[in-house]
């Protein structure tokens, strides 16, 4: 679609505002960072420094203008110019923690378009974004896990459907963890995690009654592992959150 079909409701909810909810109060309440940056500070709370009420009317039209800006000109107007300025200043002006980013760190990068994933579920095709992103496989592999349960017998919500939902998704998640990376690096057995007699296989460990002791990842067609690095187990390679390597010289750069 064109990209001012697709920014058209959000310069128009920017431009005339939305009404807050509960929830975005409740999250502005508990991320005190917000307070630390004069636009987000301005923007989430009222004059006497307090959350946004639920049934405040936001107004963003500093936000209205770069939508505009990229409806208008494409994603071209996004890494060049005055937006790719702003972000540059706003980046190197944090306080104590400025960034590096350049305007040719912008200029020189450049978006990667990826085929669809889609699976099967029921009468449905459900698709999204593959590799690197893990969340269509999980979500396709869960489905395809679903399939073989009678979830219309059961009431949304119920501790019924809860249970199968949760276990579809653990198995799905072990797999993700096991299999699934950066395709540039990593080759993930995607048709392989989404054949039906494999999903087959992965909801047969399902018990509607019992919760897994553990889930663990299946052995789907093609796939290809390599070995762990000493000291790492095949069910436990690396803590449960994302890893972060620094490397810091004497002078602290």
């Amino acid at each position: 679609l064109p990209c001012a079909r697709n920014f058209g409701p959000a310069i128009a909810r920017a431009h005339d505002g939305f009404q807050a909810g509960p929830r975005l109060h409740r999250l502005v309440a508990s991320t005190p960072q917000l307070r630390e940056h004069d636009a987000t500070r301005a923007y989430f709370f009222d004059r006497d420094a307090n959350p946004v009420a639920a049934g405040a009317r936001l107004v963003n039209d500093d936000l209205a203008e770069p939508l505009r800006q990229i409806a208008n000109g494409g994603a071209g107007a996004f890494y060049a110019g005055s937006i790719a300025r702003d972000v540059v200043a706003a980046a190197e002006s944090v306080g104590a923690r400025p960034g590096l980013l350049s305007l040719a760190d912008l200029a020189a990068y450049s978006a990667v378009r990826r085929d669809a994933l889609c699976g099967a579920y029921r009468t449905r095709q459900v698709c999204g974004m593959g590799p690197p992103s893990s969340g269509a496989i999980a979500i396709a592999q869960a489905l395809g896990m679903l399939e073989r349960f009678d979830l219309a017998a059961l009431a949304p919500g119920s501790p019924e459907a809860i249970h199968l939902i949760s276990e579809a998704t653990r198995l799905a998640f072990a797999d993700r963890n096991r299999f699934v990376g950066d395709p540039d690096h990593v080759t993930a057995p995607t048709a392989g995690l989404l054949e039906p007699h494999y999903l087959a296989a992965r909801a047969r460990l399902i018990d509607p009654l019992r919760r897994l002791p553990q889930a663990l990842p299946g052995e789907p067609r093609h796939a290809r592992l390599d070995p762990f690095p000493p000291g790492l187990s095949d069910t436990a390679p690396e803590m449960p959150a994302t890893s972060h390597v620094s490397v810091v010289d004497g002078s602290g750069n």
